[in-house]
This record gives C-alpha cells, structure tokens and sequence, in this order.
C-alpha cells in the first residue's frame, strides 16, 4: 500500500506542475507572438512543444517577400518625412490583408515586406493574400489615400512567392533576437 500510494502522489504532484509549466511556456510563447501577429493565427504556430519552436523547427511555409516599385526615386523625389508615412500607411494595410489570409508579416526591410503562411494551405493563403494586396495598392493609389504625402505619384508593388521547407524560430544573439524563417526555400 505505501508504493502505491507514493506512486498516486508522485503523480498527483507532478502532472499539475507539468501542466502549469507548459501553459507558462504556451502563455509566454502568445503574447510574444500576439505583438506581431493575429491571435487566430497564433494557434496554428504554437501546435507542438513551444520551446522547440522558439529553438526553431523545420516547417512547409509560403514566404511571400513584397517590394514598393521604383522606391529610390520616390525617397529621393520627397522628404524622409512623407517617405515614412507613405510607408506607414501602405504597411498598415498590407499587414492586414496579410493577417486576413492567415499569414504572418515577419519583417519589414527598408521597402519591402517579408510574410509567411504556414502549412500545406499556405499556397492558397499567399495567393488569396497577394490578389488582396494588389486590390488594396489600387484602391489607394485610386482614393488618392497618399496624395497628402507624395502628390499624383502611383504606388506599385512586386509580390514573390515560393513554398517549401524552412527552419522556422529564434534566430540571433542574446542581446537581439528574432522570430524568423531561413532556408532555401526563403
């Protein structure tokens, strides 16, 4: 009877404190991904062990990287300062039609935009996302919505595509990191 009993201790101790472990790890792994992402995509990363992910792990992603068209001649042609709302404003509503089609914006570089959707329906989700992006880029530069900043000048933007495998998670030093897909397929 004493083995037996120490066995149902051990184990009423040690699930609760497993399973609150975890939670920990999942709760802290959400609101760090809930900074740059739509909560109702968050679920769709944080499916197996949450350490694993933010040590990275080999996943079948779409990346979609994006560019502004002609975006030299546009900062150079308009102060900094309208260059940077343009930006802005363009990136707050790609991001959401990004977000939409469950995808995840990873970065933006100088111009140019880096997303990724995850899974094997990601391809469907990238393309839903870029046809968005190109309605949206046209109803902007057709609602004037950057005039303000850049006058009669047109948007335009160039989308790639590409799926396959990456190692997905945590990439840098102690001092900065970053929550990124690398790989060929990138």
């Amino acid at each position: 009877f004493p083995q037996l009993f120490a066995l149902g201790f051990s184990a009423a101790l040690t699930y609760p404190y497993r399973y609150l472990v975890e939670e920990k790890d999942r709760k802290k792994l959400f609101e760090t991904f809930s900074y740059y992402v739509d909560s109702s995509v968050i679920d769709r990363f944080i499916v197996s062990d949450a350490k694993a992910l933010m040590q990275g792990e080999e996943r079948q992603v779409t990346v979609m990287s994006l560019d502004i068209r002609n975006f030299t001649s546009l900062s150079n042609a308009f102060p900094p300062h309208n260059v940077v709302q343009v930006l802005n404003v363009l990136f707050g509503y790609l991001t959401e039609v990004v977000q939409k089609n469950q995808g995840f914006v990873n970065k933006f570089i100088g111009d140019g935009m880096l997303a990724f959707f995850p899974g094997d329906d990601g391809p469907y989700h990238a393309m839903c996302s870029s046809h968005g992006i190109e309605q949206v880029v046209r109803r902007i530069n057709q609602q004037g919505r950057l005039a303000e900043y850049i006058g009669d000048r047109q948007i335009a933007t160039g989308i790639g595509l590409h799926h396959g495998p990456v190692i997905l998670g945590n990439i840098g030093s102690q001092r900065k990191m970053d929550f990124t897909v690398i790989g060929p397929t990138v």
